[in-house]
């Protein structure tokens, strides 16, 4: 028999996870982070141990090429047991021939020009060195401290806090355990060899650019940026931008000439992750992941720190990695890539990695930008699928094209919030009013049930047997008030997640102080008044229980106002409104005569 306690359980289950879940989040997320680094360290510091030189051996110089000059293995772009990249007769020649030579760790580098590009949706930071995307502001979206969106995760910052973690873990006598990982640099490309992957992603590449701003917003035409290095290890490279006025989209070329002493071998295109302005405590509560689209198949795996690596082979159409508001999609155009890899940065990131051979021309179309729904239905390859409102995605869908139609009516994603509600409960209206008449009707047999309560205190299975039989004998179902609740569920889920991850409703405001309907109320006016009308609610609801159990119901409004002044002010509308027309109805039902329909007692 489901009962009031039930109900309470339910409510509280649910409060119990989720602050179980944020105080999880905030209490041990950064160390469960740096525990997962330190068992990386060990693994790595293992592998490097097996692989170190027995001699260190000097630099030589390009003239050194042939004349068995002993030199610097870490200027070859492969390893000698590299063989499977290369042809045979080159790997032969790998052993016997010497190296070209990286300046000296002493010389001062060639300085690196910044080219900076305004495409209108984005404004863009281009490096000579490494030739890499190193900025990408989004023109319109800011973050918490109402700069523009960073969407490009700093290489360096995350080294620094990566060896903030280790000298903690350190200090703990936990060192022997951390696991590093390699940063690289937006668009910087992997070597078999990670320390010629560093060499090049420093080096200093001319480019053909036409000055160090350029701003292309309402042009016509596209502007493009060519970056070329010849190494002094005999490999060559180019790369091209090009950039598209008013869009959220760039393409991208790389071609990687390799030397005859080195032979055909593999190289890698690497994304390093995505920057984001959510709260780390918060972060377990979106979807962060890559997705994938290999022939007609989607492929999405979360982070995993135990399977770091992920390798996804065929006809890959396109590969994504998403957060909350924003995402990347990398879509092939002329490539020969058929391996795309991705691998582990946090639990929140991860690489992606297009696997190239040397000597070809690979082209990558990318979209960097908002989760926005009108934006990506443009997309003709399914990557509107990147919006995954999660297990109740199938009703979550739905309720957006709602909303948007809403919006696009009235002009304000509040009040089409509030419209949304109102058209939720008028569709939920039949159940909940079953549940509520069904929980009035209980609340006046109480006094019946109750005399058969004591009466078979003693004999649990007779009183069941009773009380199954005054239901059936007063057309009363038990379950009535908590079936249409759970029916409801779903939709009530569905809905919270629309209006946590849409980022249509990201900085654009409602009414009077609430600007932001993804944000707080900074005034925690909208989550008192939720409060408020929540107890209510619980005050007006019939109780079919003791008074203890009342008293509990009464106390919740009061947690789950704590609970939600930090949730966006947009959910806290949906509630709040939902709240009054719960209270309009319950006032509706409680002015209903039940008395035509009385009790029939059973007696013993």
């Amino acid at each position: 028999m489901l009962d009031r306690n039930f109900i309470i359980s339910l409510v509280m289950a649910f409060a119990l996870i989720f602050l179980y879940n944020a105080y999880y989040q905030v209490r041990f997320g950064q160390y469960l982070e740096q525990e997962g680094q330190k068992q990386m360290l060990a693994a790595e510091q293992k592998k490097k141990n097996a692989h170190a030189p027995e001699q260190k051996k000097t630099a030589g110089t390009a003239s050194d090429l042939g004349k068995g000059t002993s030199v610097d293995e870490n200027a070859a772009p492969v390893s000698p047991e590299t063989t499977e990249f290369l042809p045979s007769h080159a790997a032969m020649e790998m052993e016997t021939a010497a190296a070209a030579a990286p300046p000296s760790a002493g010389s001062a580098p060639a300085s690196a020009d910044l080219i900076t590009i305004n495409t209108g949706a984005a404004t863009v930071v281009l490096s000579s060195k490494g030739a890499i995307l190193k900025s990408y502001h989004l023109n319109g979206y800011h973050n918490k401290d109402n700069n523009p969106a960073e969407l490009i995760l700093d290489p360096q910052v995350f080294e620094q806090t990566q060896k903030k973690n280790f000298e903690e873990a350190k200090a703990d006598g936990d060192d022997a355990d951390f696991k590093w990982v390699t940063a690289y640099p937006t668009l910087g490309l992997k070597f078999p060899k990670e320390e010629f992957s560093r060499i090049i992603n420093t080096r200093v590449f001319s480019h053909d650019a036409s000055g160090a701003n350029i701003d292309i917003s309402g042009a016509s035409r596209p502007t493009t940026v060519t970056f070329e290095l010849s190494d002094p290890s005999g490999i060559r490279i180019r790369k091209i931008f090009t950039f598209h006025s008013g869009e959220n989209e760039f393409d991208f070329s790389v071609e990687v000439i390799s030397a005859p002493q080195w032979g055909k071998f593999k190289y890698s295109v690497v994304w390093f992750g995505l920057n984001d302005d959510e709260p780390a405590h918060l972060q377990y509560l979106s979807y962060h992941r890559p997705m994938l689209k290999i022939g007609k198949q989607f492929r999405m795996d979360s982070p995993d720190e135990e399977k770091r690596i992920q390798e996804y082979k065929g006809d890959i159409v396109w590969a994504a990695f998403t957060h909350k508001y924003y995402a990347v999609i990398g879509m092939p155009q002329r490539s020969d890539a058929s391996l795309v890899r991705t691998n582990y940065i946090d639990g929140y990131n991860t690489t992606l990695e297009w696997e190239y051979p040397t000597d070809s021309v690979n082209s990558i179309r990318f979209f960097l930008g908002p989760k926005r729904h009108d934006i990506l239905r443009e997309y003709s390859d399914d990557q509107r699928v990147i919006i995954d409102y999660g297990w109740f995605n199938v009703i979550a869908q739905p309720l957006f094209w709602l909303l948007d139609k809403f919006h696009s009516v009235l002009g304000n994603w509040g009040w089409a919030i509030v419209m949304l509600t109102v058209l939720t409960k008028v569709v939920l209206f039949p159940l909940s009013q079953k549940g509520f008449r069904s929980m009035k009707k209980l609340q006046k047999f109480q006094p019946q049930m109750k005399k058969l309560q004591e009466l078979y205190k003693d004999d649990k299975e007779k009183l069941n047997r009773e009380l199954m039989a005054f239901y059936k004998e007063n057309k009363v179902n038990p379950m009535g008030g908590c079936l249409p609740m759970f029916l409801q569920i779903p939709i009530f889920f569905a809905l919270y997640k629309v209006l946590y991850e849409s980022i249509e409703l990201k900085g654009v405001p409602w009414i009077l102080w609430i600007t932001d309907l993804t944000a707080q109320d900074p005034y925690y006016v909208t989550p008192v008044i939720m409060g408020g009308t929540m107890f209510l609610q619980q005050w007006m609801t019939p109780s079919t229980g003791d008074q203890t159990q009342r008293q509990i119901m009464l106390i919740m409004p009061v947690v789950f106002t704590f609970m939600f002044l930090s949730f966006p002010s947009g959910l806290i509308l949906y509630w709040m409104v939902n709240n009054i027309l719960s209270i309009i109805q319950q006032w509706i039902i409680n002015r209903e005569n039940f008395e035509e329909s009385g009790p029939k007692e059973k007696t013993a």
